[in-house]
């Protein structure tokens, strides 16, 4: 019990100095997603029973971030819907006659 009480008490701790991060010491220049510690997955309650999860595989993103105006930076997303797995593979190939790839531009 004591261990358990000494980590709630050192998380407690450390959570306030988390809770507002700052971007002090962040350059500005272009930040490119490293694939292979991404992941895009959704997921949607199945009548209420079940999730029904979907993941894409093909993705990429990149932000061009101003530090000096962190308003002006621009995140550009792009995803591939065809390389979507999800949690019920006998549907795949129906969804994929459907879909389209998708891509977008977020500025603030």
């Amino acid at each position: 019990m004591r261990i358990l009480a000494v980590s709630a008490g050192l998380l407690a701790l450390t959570l306030p100095a988390q809770a507002n991060p700052t971007l002090e010491g962040v350059a500005s220049g272009l930040y490119e997603l490293e694939k292979t510690h991404a992941f895009l997955t959704w997921s949607v309650k199945h009548n209420g029973i079940s999730d029904y999860i979907v993941n894409f595989t093909d993705f990429d993103a990149d932000l061009v971030f101003d530090a000096e105006t962190p308003a002006n930076s621009q995140l550009s997303v792009s995803i591939n819907s065809d390389s979507s797995n999800n949690s019920n593979n006998n549907s795949d190939s129906d969804n994929r006659n459907s879909k389209s790839n998708a891509s977008a531009n977020i500025n603030n």
